[in-house]
């Protein structure tokens, strides 16, 4: 069993969810069919993601937040 430290649903299509696992070798996850399979997204990180966000303008931004740690990863890219 896998554990998340924070999950956001987007705001305009139910089927897509992120999940910030508690594998800190892994930024994030997301679901296209409401969490019934995953995919993992943006590995190589050097922090631990506590909390998420998805932009309330435009959704199709997720924001990451972690505690003490800067988040850093080569090339950012849009996750929605």
């Amino acid at each position: 069993m896998d554990f998340s430290r924070d999950v956001v649903f987007h705001p305009t299509d139910s089927r897509v969810v992120f999940s910030a696992p508690t594998n800190t070798d892994v930024l994030l996850r997301r679901s296209d069919n409401q969490g019934e399979t995953w995919s993992d997204l943006g590995a190589n990180l050097y922090a631990t993601v506590t909390s998420l966000a998805i932009g309330t303008t435009d959704p199709g931004f997720v924001y990451a937040g972690s505690r003490g740690q800067p988040l850093r990863q080569s090339g950012w890219r849009r996750f929605v």
